[in-house]
């Protein structure tokens, strides 16, 4: 399968496409989707302030800065975005563009993350990569048996406990309920390894950061 980029296609991109400023590599990184919250800030793991609402609003002309890939201007519903255009004529870019990415750890299963693991999963592939891609479900999940029925399993470390798999892991795409990325998000920043990347596909999360007092 393709790998698609941009913010109507498979939103996960490397760490080398990432919002400038870039946050400091002692702490981890948040890669968000084209589209949303303006603005990017390093995490702070610092004590969040009570919640009370979350607003997180449409940003105009979303940049990036790459090195790899080839952005472009488009339009949708009268604003404007940058994205970059994947296919099988990209792959030979994912060495480059996935550089220091030894696994990338997929968190959650639900309506995206079994076609985004994939895409990763058979990119590398085609592209003659190592990179592994890990599957990271709570203990006992129902969702397990589907992540096996697609060939991500414990017994070649593709298929392990959430913390685990974050842990171990140097890229973490997040794609848990908004409800569990809420509760849960402290303890991910705190078992992700120094200076790794987490993914987001939508704003959600920083909304809550940001009203927590924690960006």
């Amino acid at each position: 399968s393709d790998l698609r980029t941009g913010s109507h296609g498979n939103h996960n991109l490397p760490p080398s496409v990432r919002p400038a400023p870039a946050p400091p590599a002692a702490l981890p990184s948040l890669w968000l989707a084209p589209g949303f919250a303006a603005i990017v800030r390093p995490v702070s793991l610092r004590a969040p302030r009570s919640r009370t609402s979350v607003s997180v609003h449409a940003a105009v002309k979303y940049d990036y800065d790459t090195k790899v890939f080839q952005k472009e201007l488009v339009k949708f519903a009268g604003t404007e975005e940058y994205i970059y255009r994947g296919g099988r004529d990209k792959f030979n870019k994912l060495p480059e563009a996935f550089k220091g990415i030894k696994q990338i750890g997929v968190i959650g299963w639900g309506s995206q993350a079994p076609a985004q693991a994939r895409n990763l999963r058979d990119s590398f592939a085609e592209a003659g990569m190592d990179t592994k891609v890990v599957i990271g479900l709570r203990k006992g999940s129902p969702s397990e048996t589907e992540a096996r029925a697609v060939d991500f399993t414990e017994q070649d470390g593709t298929l392990g406990e959430v913390f685990d798999v974050i842990s171990s892991s140097d890229f973490v795409i997040l794609l848990i309920s908004d409800a569990a990325q809420a509760k849960l998000y402290p303890r991910i920043l705190a078992a992700m390894k120094p200076g790794g990347h987490l993914g987001l596909s939508h704003g959600f999360l920083l909304g809550v950061m940001q009203n927590d007092g924690a960006d």
